[in-house]
């Protein structure tokens, strides 16, 4: 039977919440979340929650009182696996992501750090963040993050045929609510109201044609007329980026 750690973590009770996530996912469960350890403390583990990536994404969650000091601790938990499909997918976005980056004159550099939020830390797929943020902002500030997330899925199985959404969220300024306001479907089968899509953003939903496997085997099966994309306002990403050096 599992046991969560408490303290410091060591790599043999990272191996071994990762064996019991792996175990979790090929039993069937969905949405799972395994706890690595309890009482660590948050400001040791910020620089090892890459070191103890090992295919996993963690996060750290803690009491936000505002003021993280030697005394904060956290639960860590391990939310996501990059597992083939998953990978795949984030490493052609991170792609396109470095493309943008050189276009910029290295204005925003395609970031893969952890992010602070109130109450957790955790590492996303990938980002942007500025070349050259301001006086300060350290770790630099996200102005783009892309999550991968695969929901009912098998770490080992390879689906052909699956339901795909692309949602874009937008914050109108620091300290808004993020807000919904593009969503595309672009799988290879129908993405319908029994996959759990809130109500109120179903029909605002932009269905790419269904591709066939041939055609998504020899590339990108859609065609301009399609708008197979979704569009970031560069305001967005290039807020407060100044020049690279």
């Amino acid at each position: 039977m599992y046991v969560p750690g408490h303290g410091r973590l060591s790599i043999s009770q990272v191996q071994e919440a990762l064996a019991e996530f792996q175990r979790r996912i090929e039993a069937g469960e969905s949405d799972v979340v395994v706890v690595v350890g309890t009482g660590v403390p948050l400001l040791d583990v910020l620089d090892e929650l890459e070191e103890f990536n090992c295919g996993a994404i963690f996060e750290a969650r803690f009491d936000d009182i505002g003021v993280v000091d030697e005394s904060t601790v956290a639960e860590i938990v391990i939310i996501k696996f990059r597992e083939r499909a998953h990978q795949r997918a984030v490493n052609q976005i991170v792609v396109q992501l470095n493309e943008y980056a050189v276009f910029t004159n290295y204005r925003v550099l395609a970031y893969g750090g952890a992010v602070q939020l109130p109450g957790r830390v955790r590492i996303p797929d990938c980002g942007i963040s500025p070349f050259d943020p301001p006086l300060g902002e350290n770790p630099p500030m996200y102005h783009l993050i892309v999550e991968v997330e695969l929901k009912n899925r098998s770490i080992r199985r390879n689906d052909e045929t699956f339901p795909a959404l692309a949602l874009l969220y937008r914050r109108e300024g620091p300290g808004a609510n993020a807000t919904i306001v593009d969503v595309v479907s672009f799988g290879t089968a129908p993405f319908q109201n029994a996959h759990g899509i809130e109500q109120t953003i179903e029909h605002r939903v932009r269905r790419l044609p269904l591709p066939t496997e041939m055609e998504v085997r020899a590339g990108n099966p859609w065609t301009a007329d399609d708008n197979p994309f979704i569009i970031i306002p560069s305001d967005d990403i290039l807020f407060q980026a100044r020049e690279s050096r």
